[in-house]
C-alpha cells in the first residue's frame, strides 16, 4: 500500500465535455493533459463522477498515476434536500429502497468488469453525494467480494453513516483546515475511525483558466502521513 502523503487532482475534462470526431486528435488531447499533470508532481485521479474511457485508464497504466475509479452514481438533488433537513434521509436515491438495488449493483459491475485488470486502479468508488444506505453498502461488498486487494472510498457516508463500512476510507468535500485537523487529532472519538486513511476527495473547485490557490491546506498534509487531498478542477 502506498504512502498516503500525496497531493492529488480529480477529474480530467477533455476526455468528458470535449466531444471530438476525430479520434486521433482526441487521445492526444487526453495524453497532452496526463503529461501535464506528471510534469506537476500530480500523481492521482478521481474519475468524477462516472468512469472514463477505456484509452484514460491504459495511459494512467503506463504513466504511473494512481486512480480513483468512480462508479456512474449520483443523486445530488434528494441527499442535497436530506442533508439540509428539507426531506428525510430515507428518502434519498438509491438510499435502501429495494427498487434500486439491481441498478445499483448493475453498475459497479460494469465498471469493475471493465476496468479490473488496469494496474493503475488503486481504489473503487461507489459514487458521488448520494448519501447512504444499504444499497451502496451492498455495492461495497461487491467490490470487496470480487477485489479483496483494492479499498472502496465512498464519501457519502459523512450525510448518512449508518452503514460506515460502506467506505475504507475516511472521506471530507470541502472541509476547513481546522475540521482536518481536528479529526486527525480526535478521530470524533470513534476509535476504529482513525485507523482509515482519510481523503479530502474534493477541496478546491475550479472551473476554467484561473485558480485561487490554497496555501493553507498544505501544511496539514505535510504533517499527517494518513491524509491526502484532491482538487476538483477541470481542464479546457
Amino acid at each position: 500500500m502506498p504512502e498516503w502523503k500525496t497531493y492529488c487532482i480529480s477529474r480530467c475534462k477533455p476526455s468528458r465535455i470535449k466531444l471530438r470526431p476525430w479520434k486521433k486528435r482526441y487521445k492526444k488531447e487526453i495524453l497532452h493533459d496526463l503529461l501535464i499533470m506528471k510534469q506537476n508532481n500530480i500523481n492521482a485521479v478521481r474519475t468524477s463522477h462516472y468512469p472514463n474511457q477505456s484509452y484514460f485508464y491504459e495511459l494512467c497504466d503506463e504513466l504511473g498515476l494512481y486512480v480513483i475509479d468512480e462508479a456512474n452514481l449520483e443523486s445530488h438533488a434528494d441527499c442535497f434536500l436530506a442533508t439540509v433537513g428539507k426531506a428525510p434521509m430515507s428518502e434519498t436515491i438509491p438510499g435502501s429502497k429495494a427498487e434500486w438495488r439491481e441498478n445499483v449493483l448493475d453498475r459497479a459491475n460494469s465498471m469493475y468488469q471493465r476496468d479490473k485488470n488496469h494496474a493503475c486502479i488503486l481504489l473503487w468508488s461507489c459514487g458521488n453525494e448520494s448519501c447512504g444506505g444499504s444499497n451502496l453498502y451492498e455495492m461495497s461488498e461487491f467490490f470487496r467480494k470480487n477485489d479483496s486487494e483494492r479499498l472502496v472510498h465512498y464519501e457519502g457516508i459523512t450525510f448518512d453513516d449508518t452503514y460506515p463500512d460502506t467506505s475504507d476510507v475516511k472521506s471530507f468535500m470541502y472541509a476547513p483546515v481546522e475540521k482536518l485537523r481536528k479529526y486527525l487529532r480526535e478521530g470524533e472519538a470513534v476509535v476504529n475511525e482513525r485507523t482509515k486513511p482519510v481523503i479530502s476527495c474534493e477541496y478546491m473547485h475550479s472551473h476554467g483558466q484561473f485558480h485561487r490557490w490554497n496555501g493553507r491546506i498544505y501544511p496539514a498534509y505535510r504533517r499527517r502521513t494518513t491524509l491526502s487531498g484532491w482538487i476538483y478542477l477541470g481542464f479546457y
